[in-house]
């Protein structure tokens, strides 16, 4: 995944404030059709510049599997239960009752300063590439206004030394 999708959905997130992970879930590339899709989402909220409201506590033995087990929690979510029916996803089943529209995806302190960073370093390209432009430019008119002077200067010179 390209940087720029991971900031569109850091962007996202930050003009909400809040969003609901099935509506996170929408602006996911979906590449896969299955878990691997949430990854870009999971690596936001393993980084910690995203947090989801709720508790993910991987199973026993997965402690080092946290994005794989966080990327399976999140699919499962956005999967359509029907009656309350458990969802079975990769030998997974869920009997909980949580669910994509209530459950949120929130900035963190992380993701804030890091969107803060990058405007800022933005404005400063462009303030340092104003200011380059600027000093050219002035530059060109002192060059060919001091071009002229000599040459003036230079004729007047020729001409008294002709009058001599």
């Amino acid at each position: 995944m390209k940087r720029n999708e991971y900031l569109s959905l850091l962007r996202s997130v930050s003009e909400e404030g809040e969003i609901s992970v099935s509506s996170l879930s929408k602006l996911l590339k979906k590449r896969h059709g299955d878990h691997r899709d949430y990854y870009p989402l999971v690596s936001l909220i393993e980084s910690e510049h995203l947090g989801i409201s709720f508790n993910h506590n991987p199973a026993e033995g997965a402690e080092k599997k946290r994005e794989y087990s966080l990327s399976h929690s999140l699919y499962m979510l956005s999967l359509e239960r029907k009656n309350g029916e458990p969802v079975e996803y990769n030998g997974i089943v869920s009997t909980g009752s949580l669910s994509a529209d209530n459950e949120k995806v929130f900035l963190k302190s992380k993701g804030a300063l890091f969107l803060a960073e990058l405007a800022e370093k933005r404005r400063d390209r462009l303030v340092y590439f104003l200011l380059g432009l600027i000093s050219g430019i002035t530059a060109l008119v002192i060059k060919d206004g001091m071009n002229g002077i000599w040459n003036s200067f230079t004729a007047c010179c020729l001409k008294l030394g002709e009058n001599v």
